[in-house]
């Protein structure tokens, strides 16, 4: 315990990682108050649940419209500017809604509009972000960075879920939304006083072509490298892991658990929990094990939880809450290891020239993945039970972990 304390000791001399990083965790804790404040908004304004559900459709379409081609601006214009100007601008579009909320005159074609900005904002500044991380923060420290990170970033958020019904009673859902814009131009403030010495020199001639090659050399760059390749994957492969869970909870807390909203509450808090608490201790365990085994691990982990909520149905109904938490508390752990050895490759292995766009490929083809696998588990939904949909997942998901265990390229995780 000394020695994992003392590492994370040495992140306080990191300077600017401390200043993104609290700027991060500002930013988190508004998207926290956002997604309870944001919700009950839209639905007070809509009064339907399917406008709702379109609404949250925008808000993914300027991901996959910009996702692939925002990587490439930051060759052009320093990460730092592209990070301050998104979140200025993310800090306007949600004041835009606060404060038509509160004069009464909000309507449902401006949270279209606005949302949609919005996420085109967010859209530009994720690689951006990632491609900034390694000048932030020296390479030997960047195990224990990322991990302290994600632990606080998921802490952050929970105070945001716990806070906002409180905004929300005492100030109302204009002024709650109003609080969250104000974390978006905290954030952007304290991003603006990184020092960077950026070693790559930025090219001030953007040509539609010129944008077109750099993304054809992005591309190349990562159907070149194998292990690139299978990293770029497996992040499709864990985005759509997920949704069977996030898509299923609400009927699979009613129709599998004879619960209501309370076990959904417990499940979504301790999975976070279990997140936050893996994220500490998995540079350790990395370094002890190697990084194939953590990844093949959590993946492992995540299959075997899975095969557990198909069996949770049938346990006593009092030990209903105690025994799914304790089962996504341990997702959690299998979530972060696999999302922690993906972040780790790209940042040591991926050159940092090619990072952002390396990176906006990432999210783009990791997103394109949720709504496919969303759809199949719709289908297969209306053939199956819910168990029995969770139980082929868990057995699917531990079938193509244990196969890589004979993969070569994934085995060079134990080299970064």
């Amino acid at each position: 315990m000394g020695k994992i304390s003392n590492k994370y000791k040495a992140l306080l001399k990191e300077t600017n990682y401390i200043k993104e990083t609290t700027a991060t965790l500002i930013s988190r804790f508004g998207d926290g108050i956002d997604t309870i404040a944001f919700s009950w908004l839209v639905y007070s304004i809509t009064g339907s649940t399917l406008l709702v559900a379109t609404l949250f459709a925008v808000n993914g379409f300027p991901s996959l419209i910009f996702g692939i081609c925002s990587g490439v601006i930051c060759k052009y214009i320093a990460e730092k500017k592209i990070m301050a100007i998104c979140d200025f601008g993310r800090g306007i579009c949600v004041a835009i809604i606060a404060l038509l909320s509160i004069l009464g005159k909000l309507k449902v074609w401006h949270l279209y509009v606005i949302t949609f900005m919005n996420s085109s904002f967010e859209a530009f500044r994720s690689p951006a972000s990632t491609s900034i991380f390694p000048e932030i923060i020296s390479k030997e420290n960047i195990d224990n960075g990322i991990a302290l990170c994600t632990s606080l970033n998921r802490i952050s958020e929970l105070l945001g879920y716990a806070i906002a019904p409180i905004l929300i009673t005492t100030v109302g859902l204009g002024g709650t939304i109003m609080v969250d814009s104000v974390t978006f131009i905290i954030c952007g403030i304290i991003i603006l006083t990184l020092k960077i010495s950026n070693n790559i020199k930025k090219d001030n001639n953007i040509t539609i072509k010129g944008c077109f090659m750099d993304l054809k050399e992005g591309f190349k760059y990562i159907v070149k490298d194998k292990f690139i390749l299978n990293v770029c994957l497996f992040s499709c492969v864990i985005n759509a892991l997920i949704v069977p869970y996030n898509a299923l909870l609400a009927p699979y807390a009613v129709q599998v658990l004879k619960k209501g909203n309370e076990v959904i509450s417990i499940m979504s808090i301790t999975l976070v929990l279990g997140m936050s608490i893996g994220s500490l201790f998995v540079p350790k365990l990395k370094e002890l094990i190697g990084g194939h085994k953590v990844f093949i691990l959590g993946g492992w982990i995540i299959g075997l939880t899975y095969c557990i909520l198909s069996l949770l149905g049938k346990i006593p109904s009092n030990l209903v809450y105690l025994s799914s938490g304790a089962n996504t508390l341990i997702m959690g752990f299998g979530i972060v290891f696999l999302s922690f050895v993906l972040q780790i490759a790209m940042f040591k292995r991926i050159s940092k020239e090619y990072l952002a766009r390396v990176a906006s490929l990432f999210n783009a083809l990791a997103l394109c993945a949720a709504p496919i696998t969303s759809c199949i588990v719709g289908l297969v939904s209306k053939a199956i039970t819910l168990e029995q949909i969770f139980l082929i997942f868990g057995i699917i998901i531990l079938i193509i972990f244990t196969i890589q265990i004979f993969n070569k390229h994934i085995k060079e995780f134990n080299k970064c």
